[in-house]
């Protein structure tokens, strides 16, 4: 996975198409376990992946990942894939909301799909 600052807090993702569902899968974890709190509150409630990942009408292929606030979790994480072709973009300044870095996030994600 590489990714590349588009600016204006986008970011464009490259995968190999065989690692695309392990990036969703670590994203989103990753992504509910850094999350801030919006009140000082854990839901003992998991995260089912499957509410938050979009798919293409005939559900063949993975399109993205929208998560919002998640059990009180402010996620804000954005992915999508661009139209034609396999690359995705990450919408950084929506994960900005919870006061998180992008860079770092996808980094983090970087170390844990190489591994």
């Amino acid at each position: 996975m590489e990714y590349t600052h588009l600016g204006s807090g986008d970011y464009l993702i490259k995968i190999e198409k065989d690692k695309i569902e392990k990036m969703i899968e670590v994203m989103a974890e990753e992504s509910y376990q850094t999350a801030t709190l919006k009140r000082d509150f854990i839901s003992k409630d998991g995260l089912i992946l499957e509410d938050f990942i979009t798919y293409s009408d005939n559900r063949a292929k993975i399109i993205g990942l929208n998560m919002g606030l998640i059990n009180q979790r402010q996620c804000y994480t954005r992915l999508q894939r661009m139209v034609g072709g396999d690359d995705f973009i990450f919408r950084g300044k929506h994960f900005e909301k919870s006061g998180r870095n992008p860079e770092e996030f996808l980094e983090s994600i970087v170390k844990e799909i190489e591994n």
